[in-house]
C-alpha cells in the first residue's frame, strides 16, 4: 500500500504547526467536510465550508497561541482512501502564557490526493471502531 495519504495527512499537520492555514485549504477537495463535532476544544462543529474551516483553524489554532507545535506520532493508512493520525500537540497560550498539551486521533479520507473527509475522535480506538463501524 502506498504512503502517499499518509505523508500528505503528515504534510497538513506540519501546515498547520505553521499556521500556515492557507496552505491547509489548498488541500481539501472542492467538496469536503471537517468534523470535529466530537472535539472538546472551541472548533467543535461539523465544516463544509472552505471560508468557514479556515475562519475555525484560525479562531481556535492561530489566534490563541503564542506557539504551536503539532506531532504525528502514528498515521496508519486504514485502507487505500484513509489514514488514521494520532497527534500530541503542545501550544503556548498568547496573553496567558500557559503551556497546554492534547492528544488526539483524526481520520482522514482522501480522493486524488485531496482531502474529502477529516474527522476528529478523542481516542484511537474510537476512531477505529468508527471506521469499522463505517462512520
Amino acid at each position: 500500500m502506498s504512503r502517499g495519504n499518509a505523508d500528505r495527512a503528515r504534510q497538513i499537520y506540519a501546515l498547520l504547526s505553521r499556521r500556515d492555514v492557507e496552505a491547509v485549504l489548498t488541500h481539501l477537495a472542492p467538496r469536503f467536510e471537517v468534523d470535529w463535532s466530537r472535539s472538546m476544544s472551541g472548533m467543535s462543529d461539523v465544516y463544509t465550508d472552505r471560508d468557514e474551516v479556515g475562519a475555525a483553524w484560525i479562531e481556535h489554532w492561530v489566534d490563541p497561541w503564542e506557539w504551536l507545535e503539532l506531532n504525528v506520532v502514528e498515521a496508519t493508512e486504514l485502507d487505500d482512501d484513509t489514514v488514521l493520525c494520532i497527534t500530541h500537540g503542545r501550544m503556548r497560550g498568547r496573553g496567558s502564557g500557559a503551556e497546554v498539551e492534547a492528544t488526539g486521533a483524526v481520520v482522514w479520507t482522501f480522493d486524488d490526493g485531496l482531502v474529502t473527509r477529516s474527522v476528529m475522535y478523542q481516542t484511537r480506538d474510537d476512531a477505529l471502531a468508527a471506521f469499522r463501524d463505517g462512520a
